[in-house]
């Protein structure tokens, strides 16, 4: 199964935030319940966080705040990287060269 999602950081707790980033998700399993293969970053909104911090396009996200991507629920992976505007997102990422790193980067409000 394959998703596209974009952080936008959706919240009903606060002001929206995003980071200017969209995905394109590997997933399987079961579809109302199915586990993350892969996120691979499809899209990059320029001036954003995600962009500012470096990230490129074709970039894998390994972990996302701590959690390990390949495995997880896509749907409770969904909800820890949206986040209201002010906070903050900590990715560990994987170039298509294999070399890792980590980027922190903080949501703006939603235009």
């Amino acid at each position: 199964m394959l998703l596209m999602f974009t952080c936008l950081g959706v919240s009903a707790a606060g002001q929206p935030g995003q980071f200017g980033i969209g995905f394109k998700v590997e997933t399987e399993g079961f579809m109302l319940n199915p586990k993350l293969k892969s996120v691979v970053v499809s899209d990059l909104q320029p001036g954003l966080p995600a962009d500012k911090a470096g990230i490129k396009v074709g970039d894998e996200v390994v972990e996302a705040d701590g959690k390990t991507i390949a495995g997880a629920s896509a749907f409770g992976m969904r909800s820890t990287m949206h986040k209201d505007a002010g906070q903050a997102l900590t990715l560990k990422l994987k170039h298509p060269t294999g070399d890792s790193y980590t980027i922190t980067m903080v949501a703006v409000p939603k235009t």
